[in-house]
């Protein structure tokens, strides 16, 4: 990186205050990429609202180390009150690094705007909403348990904390191992240094989650989806099983075209047999936005929500889930998607109450011999089934058209 040093002079200048325009012209005629520069004139005060800091490169080479990234070819140039490090790298990419879920991603253009964006919704929830108190330069916001393991923001508590100490404590937790595309410049290990390997549980319940068992497996792949994502968010399917179903699939890079990829991976997660003393302890199923994020980072796409392949198509075997209370279809069933049989719903034990979504509805008959049933909800704009039993009209409720 012809350009570093270029970089550091500039860089020098700048500790509590934006870049000046003058500074930021200076860059570019030293090279610094483009994507670099503009994220810097765009995010990159000192101190940004105490949301965004412009860092010393060589101040956290260190931190890449720890999370196994060659930090001879790229280096951070901001940073989030979360912990995300941005750094530069050759091609006018950018290689973005959360620490608190231990994923990266290699971007470049317009896509790596889009990933401080979606780290700044994180951090205004995090620091407005929730009321956290903002970090000084040196701090940073954790969350306790760590998202990776908790899966959603709302089950995390906030902290401030020590910026260094927090993120070498991340970056152990995960032993210094990424989940990445393609494209991280990983470090070489030493000469005669073994590979990180995951340290051995003495309670085999702690191992069962990754062990290959026979199960349930719902003909629907997209049923078998969000099953799959409700667990995961429940904290009933461990990340490491998804994980090792679906990052071969990512690994392969450009040999596959999104829709490829999309399939190959729906296909990886059908064969995936669920227990059947995990599946029996779901209580919810819905659309998890989380998961959808999680998955196609695993495989290398990005649809931003556009893709079909949520569609919903047979509710085939559900009866599996027999503890589950909640059935949200709103986001699961597509408006040009065949009928959506809702026979195999008859006499569920528990269910009290279903969400129906904008696609359409084989017939409803079968919902009335659900004895547990409180509210059924349809969404605005579509008419209530004309099948409907009488005894079901009190149950009704008009809901968002998604959840």
């Amino acid at each position: 990186m012809a350009y570093f040093d270029q970089f550091l002079e500039v860089h020098s200048l700048t500790t509590e205050r934006a870049f000046t325009a003058a500074e930021l012209s200076a860059m570019k005629n030293a090279g610094v990429p483009e994507v670099t520069v503009g994220l810097l004139e765009r995010f990159g005060f000192a101190n940004a609202s105490q949301r965004y800091f412009t860092v010393n490169p060589l101040e956290h080479a260190a931190l890449l180390d720890a999370w196994g990234v060659d930090s001879t070819r790229c280096f951070v140039f901001m940073r989030s009150a979360l912990g995300a490090l941005f750094a530069s790298m050759d091609d006018d990419k950018i290689l973005c690094l959360d620490a608190q879920q231990g994923v990266s991603n290699v971007v470049e253009g317009e896509i790596a705007p889009l990933y401080v964006a979606m780290d700044m919704f994180s951090l205004n929830n995090l620091l407005d909403e929730k009321g956290a108190a903002p970090p000084a330069r040196s701090q940073m916001v954790t969350l306790t348990p760590p998202l990776s393991k908790a899966k959603v923001f709302d089950k995390c508590k906030t902290e401030v904390v020590d910026f260094v100490e927090e993120s070498m404590r991340l970056a152990e937790l995960r032993q210094g191992k990424l989940k990445s595309y393609e494209g991280v410049p990983k470090r070489k290990a030493a000469p005669g240094q073994a590979k990180a390997t995951p340290h051995a549980s003495a309670n085999p319940k702690d191992q069962s989650a990754a062990t290959k068992v026979e199960g349930i497996r719902f003909p629907d792949r997209a049923l078998q989806l969000f099953v799959v994502a409700n667990l995961w968010k429940q904290g009933l399917l461990g990340e490491d099983v998804i994980t090792e179903a679906l990052e071969p699939i990512g690994n392969r890079g450009d040999d596959l075209d999104e829709d490829e990829k999309i399939d190959a991976a729906l296909e990886a997660l059908s064969q995936l047999p669920l227990p059947s003393k995990v599946t029996s302890k779901l209580d919810s199923l819905a659309f998890v936005l989380d998961f959808e994020i999680f998955f196609e980072r695993l495989i290398g796409v990005e649809t931003g929500g556009e893709a079909d392949y949520k569609d919903l198509r047979s509710l085939d075997g559900i009866s599996a889930l027999a503890k589950l209370e909640s059935l949200d279809l709103r986001n699961l069933s597509l408006p040009y998607g065949p009928e959506l049989d809702l026979a195999p719903l008859a006499k569920h034990p528990a269910l009290k109450t279903i969400m129906l979504g904008v696609g359409a509805i084989k017939s409803v008959k079968s919902l009335a011999t659900i004895s547990t049933l409180e509210r059924l909800g349809v969404p605005h704009g579509i008419d209530v089934p004309p099948d409907l039993p009488k005894k079901l009209a009190p149950l009704v409720v008009r809901v968002d058209d998604c959840g």
